[in-house]
């Protein structure tokens, strides 16, 4: 077998972008020093909505993905959000922070192709749980968005056997 020229691999590399673009299944993954601190500043009471939107920024997927949330059928609203502030704010830094803690598991869990397509089952099963976790929070008068975390993170450790 020949090797591969540089040509051919663009073109095979091109093909697999137009591939994953067209079908949907491109994550873009985040940078982890900005997901740490946006994390970070969620957490932090006196933090300011101006403070986790200088953060947010340098992100440009984390921006996307707030926006897009904010803008989701979860969060209904009059008209649609088109400010990162606005979004933040509707969210709330729970729904931020679970919301990037999310996306970072999801990088680790099945972005990476060394886990393999028992990873994505896992992914799967943990967001089912999250979701399951809320609405019994809810209507136990509990922390929903506690209980959502805690139902994403259960079974973290069985990454180690995949």
């Amino acid at each position: 077998m020949l090797p591969e020229t540089l040509l051919q691999k663009q073109k095979r590399l091109w093909k697999e972008i137009e591939t994953r673009l067209s079908g949907g299944k491109i994550e873009f993954p985040l940078m982890p020093f900005i997901a740490q601190r946006v994390m970070e500043i969620a957490r932090d009471p006196e933090s300011s909505a101006n403070d986790l939107q200088r953060v947010i920024v340098s992100d440009q997927v984390i921006a996307s993905r707030v926006l897009r949330m904010a803008n989701s059928p979860l969060f209904p609203a009059r008209e649609p959000i088109s400010s990162l502030k606005q979004a933040i704010i509707r969210l709330g830094y729970k729904n931020i922070f679970n919301m990037v803690l999310a996306s970072v598991l999801y990088t680790d869990m099945v972005g990476s192709d060394s886990y393999g397509r028992r990873s994505t089952l896992l992914w799967e099963h943990s967001v089912g749980c999250a979701m399951i976790c809320r609405v019994i929070a809810a209507t136990m008068d509990m922390d929903v968005e506690e209980s959502f975390t805690v139902g994403l993170i259960h079974d973290i450790g069985k990454l180690i056997f995949y």
